[in-house]
């Protein structure tokens, strides 16, 4: 299937978590494993000679395990079972990390504690917090790295003549406070393809259905949700 889709010009991605879902993965040569949190030295060892990224998607383990409240359903279980997935992925990925394996950024979002337009830049944190990433490589993941897996190539995911000018400004330096992204004041401008984007807020936004249908959390857990719970 990977070679198949390799003719066809198409990046190949796998959902892999443990030990050998992620080593056949590699074998496979698929472009980008998503979570990779069980691979053994084994399976590492086969992402470096296939050249794989890794994509973490950290942000739905760490906020549930922040976020999960006594009166959710999943409150007995969940929390302490990602607690240890935290634990472990963080020992696996900072040797991946070591090892010169790039990596992408990706969060997970869709679910009640990763709600679509929340915590999107929550995962930079969590890979600078949990997997000892320097604030820039962090954001060269998130720009230049997950870049590669578009199309567009070279014409995105970096600042240069003939690029798509796809830019955002931000107030504060993010080299020197990574969690400033997480803060909307911060995003000064945002341009799409040169041309500024709107940044006011919709007056009406329907939370996607599927935020709710693990029926896991008895509520979405927004920003401004989390701040209200922390008082």
């Amino acid at each position: 299937m990977v070679e198949e889709c390799r003719r066809l010009g198409v990046k190949t991605i796998a959902h892999a978590r443990g030990r050998e879902a992620v080593l056949y993965s590699a074998r496979a040569g698929v472009d980008v494993i998503f979570h990779a949190f069980e691979m053994d030295d084994e399976g590492l060892e086969e992402i470096v000679r296939k050249g794989c990224v890794i994509s973490p998607a950290l942000t739905f383990l760490v906020n549930t395990v922040e976020f999960t409240r006594p009166g959710d359903p999943c409150y007995q279980w969940r929390p302490n079972m990602n607690r240890g997935d935290v634990e472990v992925a963080s020992r696996m990925l900072v040797k991946a990390r070591e090892a010169g394996v790039p990596f992408m950024v990706g969060t997970d979002s869709g679910f009640a504690v990763t709600p679509y337009g929340e915590w999107h830049a929550r995962e930079l944190e969590i890979m600078v917090e949990h997997l000892g990433f320097a604030p820039a490589e962090a954001l060269r993941a998130t720009t230049s790295g997950n870049s590669g897996l578009l199309r567009e190539g070279d014409a995105v995911g970096r600042v240069a003549a003939g690029a798509l000018a796809d830019l955002t400004v931000v107030a504060e330096n993010p080299l020197e406070d990574i969690s400033s992204l997480m803060r909307p004041e911060n995003i000064t401008y945002v341009y799409l393809g040169g041309e500024e984007v709107d940044l006011a807020p919709m007056p009406e936004v329907q939370r996607y259905s599927w935020e709710q249908s693990f029926r896991q959390w008895g509520e979405v857990y927004t920003r401004q949700r989390v701040a209200e719970l922390a008082c």
